[in-house]
């Protein structure tokens, strides 16, 4: 995936690879809902005034995710579909390598995730687009809040 976060233009980051991995199970046939666990690794690289000092946080951060997707087969054949696919998520930051990063963000954060999939008997790929909101643990964000966007294609086998 890749992974941008924005508060305002003043403090944004680029875009910047990173990888996400764990389990899903999923329950129905036309209409589905898909509870996933996931670990995600994210890299960010911004400036944002801290006390006063303009500082460039280059972190990488640890997450476990929790999405709940709710899915419609609109394309079903016999052994392949395409799916349309949205739910909320919820992640909860578990490390990260620079302490100012807790500074700035709380550790959970919210968001949603939309986008396509297709099964191929027992391999899926979804390809989606996720937002989180975050909450800010500092006074010199204003709105006390960040978006964090994030495109993902993922790839996994059916059991």
């Amino acid at each position: 995936h890749f992974n941008k976060i924005f508060f305002n233009q003043n403090f944004t980051s680029s875009f910047e690879p990173g990888f996400e991995g764990g389990l899903f199970l999923r329950f129905g046939k036309k209409w589905y809902l898909q509870p996933e666990l996931l670990y995600s690794f994210r890299q960010t690289n911004f400036e944002v005034l801290l006390d006063e000092v303009n500082t460039n946080i280059a972190a990488q951060n640890h997450y476990v995710i929790l999405p709940v997707i709710i899915g419609c087969k609109i394309l079903n054949g016999e052994s392949s579909n395409i799916r349309l696919l949205f739910g909320p998520k919820f992640a909860y930051r578990l490390a990260t390598n620079k302490p100012e990063f807790n500074d700035i963000l709380k550790p959970f954060e919210y968001g949603c995730e939309a986008g396509v999939g297709l099964d191929v008997s027992v391999v899926t790929l979804d390809i989606s687009y996720n937002f989180y909101f975050s909450q800010s643990n500092t006074d010199a964000l204003e709105q006390n809040i960040l978006h964090q966007s994030m495109f993902n294609a993922s790839l996994g086998i059916k059991f």
